[in-house]
């Protein structure tokens, strides 16, 4: 399990606690069954800027890093190759301290889907946290290149996303 958490201090950038790795079902018996895992842990560094009584949180960067596709990477002649198809699924939640509120949740709350996939996001306010869930989908593991414009609609809304940030404001 080491080897997974210091995965994820790399992938995050951030020193990781708390850290807990479980594989729910195998998908090692059929070809229509799933491998799924979970990991859960804590992160207090690299994500949140203090702006006086106030804090800037970059709640974004909280599923990871998202590819930017660059104009020079967005006519594409040839297929999509990919390992397999996947869905990946972050619920996050951060906690607002007393005497605190939150602003800025119009980003996280979107939704872009079709035939190659999606990017979806919704963030609430429940009690003392904020609760965002965040679901990409890579709905095959080979697209024609005549698929690109569509991956793109996602992908891009999947980066976008990740520079999105959240005020946490003394109320």
């Amino acid at each position: 399990m080491k080897n997974r958490e210091e995965a994820a201090e790399k992938e995050w950038n951030a020193k990781v606690e708390n850290y807990t790795s479980e594989i729910v079902p195998s998908g090692r018996y059929g070809s229509k069954n799933l491998l799924i895992t979970t990991e859960s842990f804590t992160i207090q560094d690299n994500y949140i800027e203090k702006a006086g009584l106030n804090f800037i949180i970059e709640i974004g960067k909280s599923i990871g890093y998202q590819v930017e596709i660059h104009k020079k990477e967005r006519d594409r002649k040839v297929d999509i190759y990919l390992d397999h198809a996947s869905k990946h699924i972050y619920n996050i939640d951060l906690i607002i301290p007393d005497g605190y509120i939150v602003k800025g949740l119009d980003k996280p709350n979107q939704s872009i889907e079709n035939s190659t996939g999606d990017f979806i996001t919704t963030a609430i306010i429940e009690g003392n946290k904020l609760k965002l869930t965040s679901i990409k989908t890579y709905q095959k593991n080979y697209f024609k290149a005549l698929g690109w414009p569509q991956i793109l609609t996602w992908l891009d809304t999947a980066f976008e996303f990740n520079q999105a940030k959240v005020l946490r404001q003394k109320g």
